[in-house]
Order: C-alpha cells, then sequence, then structure tokens
C-alpha cells in the first residue's frame, strides 16, 4: 500500500483518536463517488479490543452525515481476515473482489438509510433532521454537533484532524 499519509494530512483527511495521552488510532477519510471513503484505519495494538476501531467507524458516518451522503466504503486486503467478520458486524456488506495495483481486495459498503429516512421526513434541514436523529434513533449527541460545526465536534468526541 503506498498511501499519501502527508498529502492526505494537507488536505484534511486524517484524524486521529487519543487514549492515555498518545494517539490511539487514525482514520483516513473523505467524500468520493458520493460516498463517504475510509481509506485506512488503523489502531496501535496496544489499544486493540477497547472499541477504538468501532468509534472510529462511528465517526466516518458522522462525516457521511456532515457531508450530505447516505453511504460509506472501504476496502481491506484479502489476507485480512479479521476484518472481514468486523466490518460485517459493523453493517457493512461486500460488494465486490477484484485485484488493484497488484493487492486482493475486498470492497465493502455501509447504506445509510436512517439518514435517507430523515431526510424524506424533514425535507433536507440539516438541524431537524439531526434532532430527529437524536430523538427517534437514540444517537449520540456528538452527531447533532456535526450537522451545526464538524470542528468543534471532532474534537470534544477525542477526535481531532491533523494539519501541518
Amino acid at each position: 500500500m503506498d498511501a499519501d499519509i502527508p498529502g492526505a494530512v494537507k488536505r484534511g483527511e486524517v484524524f486521529v483518536i487519543e487514549g492515555d495521552g498518545e494517539i490511539a488510532g487514525f482514520i483516513v477519510t473523505y467524500p468520493k463517488d458520493n460516498a463517504q471513503f475510509i481509506e485506512n484505519v488503523a489502531v496501535h495494538p496496544r489499544f486493540q479490543g477497547q472499541g477504538i476501531g468501532r468509534r472510529m467507524l462511528a465517526f466516518a458516518e458522522a462525516e457521511a452525515f456532515y457531508n450530505d451522503l447516505d453511504k460509506l466504503f472501504l476496502y481491506t486486503n484479502v489476507h485480512m481476515t479479521e476484518n472481514l467478520e468486523f466490518y460485517s458486524i459493523l453493517g457493512f456488506v461486500e460488494t465486490q473482489r477484484i485485484t488493484e495495483d497488484g493487492f486482493e481486495r475486498i470492497y465493502f459498503e455501509k447504506r445509510l438509510a436512517i439518514l435517507e429516512a430523515a431526510k424524506k421526513a424533514m425535507k433536507d434541514d440539516p438541524k431537524e433532521i439531526a434532532e430527529h436523529l437524536i430523538n427517534e434513533h437514540g444517537l449520540q449527541a456528538a452527531r447533532a454537533a456535526v450537522a451545526e460545526g464538524i470542528a468543534e465536534a471532532n474534537r470534544n468526541g477525542g477526535f481531532y484532524q491533523l494539519s501541518i
């Protein structure tokens, strides 16, 4: 994998989460092809098994909401078998298997149907959508804050955007 992390940092696509005063994990996510793409997600081995990965993927959902997108997508290497079950448990569905850039990849997507339903009910008013999602579906308050101001929600939720 030839990830351009410095470039992703410059574009504002890298977010980190701290644990015990150090970086516990990071996610690279941004809008692509009418969806929120999760290019990379990693948790430091010392923090694995503590829900950090789940929190980062929930953060990507919040980003999709903020970016007015109703789908997440990502890929993983076919040999990373632990990821296959993890993504399925979180509601991702396998969409294709291909060889790309010399890697055997499995693509997954997750439709955010709750956002689609809320938009129809609320006629696309972001504040009403956020209130509806929280009141009717018990989503975290941070997601509503994302609709109004993502930077503060990110910092308060333990995430912050890397910049140089």
